[in-house]
């Protein structure tokens, strides 16, 4: 079939298109130096685009845990933890875990008490680190709370397209 819509959100080939495990309609997506969030159905754009960061971007992985975290691998060998409940402007933490490029980051639950993220790098070596406490235990209503800024966005988008209609009118 033929696409229905296309979008240029990325500055850079598409490395990676992840679905949310806690919402099947969400979206992430990385290529060249951004990322965004998209929903299913939603044609207006991506309900968040990032800034342009200062290297490619190479891998992501949703939290297992968490609805509002998602994890960034970066060409400079950085892990971007963003955490969406905390800041959306930039990342929650950054961890500098190997000198060569990430290729791959992954979280895995263990156990409620113990989350570990896998970061494979360009050169073959497998680096596997602890999740803090905050970034794997949901707060209270987490999904709710997610769900609502998803659906802020989707407003956004639906405001800042009537205004561009009305303007282009005048």
């Amino acid at each position: 079939p033929k696409p229905e819509f296309c979008l240029e959100a990325h500055d850079g080939p598409i490395q990676c298109i992840l679905k949310s495990p806690f919402f099947p309609k969400i979206f992430l997506t990385i290529g060249g130096w951004t990322f965004a969030i998209w929903k299913e159905g939603v044609t207006l754009g991506p309900l968040f685009q990032s800034y342009c960061h200062e290297c490619k971007l190479t891998s992501c992985w949703w939290s297992p845990s968490r609805p509002g975290v998602f994890f960034i691998g970066r060409a400079d060998g950085h892990v971007d933890v963003w955490d969406f409940l905390d800041k959306t402007h930039e990342p929650f933490l950054t961890q500098n875990v190997t000198s060569s490029a990430v290729v791959k980051v992954y979280p895995y639950q263990i156990s409620s008490k113990q989350q570990l993220v896998a970061v494979g790098d360009e050169v073959g070596t497998l680096h596997i680190m602890e999740v803090p406490w905050n970034l794997r235990h949901p707060s209270t209503n987490e999904v709710a709370s997610v769900e609502n800024y998803l659906e802020r966005e989707v407003s956004r988008l639906t405001y800042v397209e009537g205004r561009q209609k009305l303007r282009s009118q005048e």
